[in-house]
């Protein structure tokens, strides 16, 4: 199971910019155009449960809600509920693997942690993610590429919009794009894909103008693509929402996400439900 998160990738840049291989890969699986998420704000972190501005996460709101799947991330309790820790309970390993310092808080759990490259550039976190799984193979491994949400801030710096043709957003997620594709062919021409889920979205959108301040149109929604095992192929859904990602992930490794909101996975994407027997038995929570 691989969560591969693109930072910043908006709704709609698949189609825009447009972005040739994840439009390819969009055949080979089941895609959400716009994926819906809580505020697209970074607030400061501040452990202080009595203060009134308590937030005790490293990265933007988005982060923790994708990765607890419920919106009320400021809960007693609610790191101990991050997806990793549904896969350390059934003794399965994980690892994180991103190219930024942002992301320590919802970091915690897995059994590998690498966030040591520079922002500039996403091709060591690929490299990297290939040794890891050649390696130990991990039951679920979330890729975090941070130089599209990072090109987006330049853009807005100065002063430019994200679709145009120089922009430093383009030139950063047409590249990711371009990786994420060959990153799919080394799965298939390595024999894991066979027995792969990828699920591909950005943890949050990104302004016209850049970055993803919390109240511009933009930021509030990104793109989702599932693909692989037992995932329908050529499919197109309008909607879907970040709190369906962690209880959809479990939904695939058999087990019960012990997530607070308890919301429900995307049925809609499944090949065929006769290949998931435990379906009644999650449905219940």
């Amino acid at each position: 199971m691989i969560l591969l998160v693109v930072d910043g990738l908006t709704s709609g840049a698949v189609e825009k910019i447009p972005l040739n291989y994840l439009g390819k890969l969009k055949q080979e699986g089941v895609y959400y155009k716009e994926l819906y998420l809580s505020l697209a704000a970074h607030p400061k972190q501040n452990n202080d449960v009595n203060d009134p501005c308590y937030y005790p996460w490293s990265s933007s709101i988005p982060n923790p809600v994708m990765m607890t799947g419920t919106v009320f991330i400021g809960q007693t309790g609610i790191k101990e509920t991050l997806l990793q820790y549904s896969y350390r309970s059934l003794g399965k390993n994980t690892a994180f693997l991103v190219n930024s310092n942002a992301y320590e808080e919802i970091a915690i759990g897995y059994d590998l942690f690498r966030q040591d490259w520079t922002s500039d550039d996403d091709s060591p976190v690929f490299e990297a993610a290939q040794k890891t799984i050649k390696e130990t193979d991990p039951w679920f491994i979330r890729i975090h590429l941070q130089t599209t949400g990072a090109g987006g801030y330049r853009d807005m710096r100065a002063g430019l919009n994200i679709w145009e043709q120089f922009s430093d957003y383009r030139a950063r997620v047409t590249k990711a794009d371009s990786l994420i594709f060959q990153f799919v062919q080394w799965l298939k021409a390595n024999d894991y894909w066979e027995e792969t889920v990828l699920f591909i979205c950005g943890d949050h959108g990104q302004s016209d103008k850049g970055g993803h301040p919390p109240f511009e149109p933009g930021g509030d929604k990104t793109s989702l693509l599932i693909l692989g095992k037992g995932i329908k192929k050529g499919v197109s859904y309008d909607y879907a929402e970040m709190i369906d990602i962690a209880p959809t992930i479990a939904f695939f490794k058999m087990f019960q996400h012990q997530n607070i909101a308890r919301d429900k996975f995307l049925k809609k994407l499944l090949l065929e439900k006769k290949n998931y027997k435990n379906e009644k038995k999650i449905l219940k929570s």
